[in-house]
């Protein structure tokens, strides 16, 4: 009786929905590989703010070789500066319209995204890799996700890196759940596709006794 699910203690802060970029900071992988080797006054590297970016299309089709200007949660504009080719970038391509954004914050940090995902950033923090899913799918499944990678707004993000979690996520047991409690998106002959959220996918899903996601993250006994 799925009306008696409900939200489970140990499943929280762990699935989050990847970033809102809300701009052009996106660059074709070709010219961010050549941004890696430049210098900068301040003697950091690009790869700080120079990420591989995924999407939906990137992860159910092939790879488009996206590359994303990230200057993450708090880094000041004097800070973004110092990344000289990055910054510029942002400066060209994305200032122009967040100037006229209604949006306070949006308008006024310009450089960084519109939802920079703070909680996901700081969740996922120090884990080689995550497990990703398209948030909006026809079938349900799920990969590995770099840890250096920065995931777009089209993803779920799981922030664990152990092998038993991918495991469950992956089962028949939990596609079942997962489509079972999912919300409908669009319409059309066949009434929409299924999407993957947190709190009601995720967060109600009973993992097995001494399997659950405080018990496989990176710091459990």
């Amino acid at each position: 009786d799925l009306t008696k699910a409900k939200p489970l203690a140990e499943n929280f802060d762990v699935a989050f929905k990847g970033a809102e970029k809300s701009g052009a900071f996106d660059i074709p992988g070709e010219l961010a590989r050549t941004w890696l080797s430049l210098p900068n006054p301040h003697g950091k590297p690009n790869a700080c703010v120079v990420k591989p970016w995924v999407n939906g299309n990137d992860i159910a089709k092939r790879s488009s070789d996206t590359w994303i200007v990230d200057f993450g949660v708090d880094l000041s504009l004097d800070d973004a500066a110092l990344f000289e080719k990055p910054f510029e970038q942002v400066v060209m391509h994305v200032k122009p319209e967040r100037e006229k954004n209604n949006d306070r914050g949006r308008r006024e940090n310009w450089w960084r995204f519109g939802r920079n995902g703070a909680d996901m950033r700081a969740a996922c923090a120090g884990l080689d890799r995550v497990i990703a899913t398209v948030r909006v799918a026809k079938h349900r499944y799920f990969i590995w996700l770099n840890g250096q990678a920065s995931p777009d707004s089209r993803l779920y993000v799981i922030a664990r890196e152990a092998d038993m979690t991918f495991g469950i996520l992956s089962s028949r047991i939990h596609e079942v759940w997962a489509l079972s409690n999912a919300s409908m998106h669009g319409d059309g002959n066949d009434g929409g596709r299924p999407t993957y959220n947190a709190k009601s996918c995720f967060e109600t899903f009973p993992f097995p006794a001494g399997l659950t996601p405080p018990d496989t993250r990176p710091d459990a006994p």
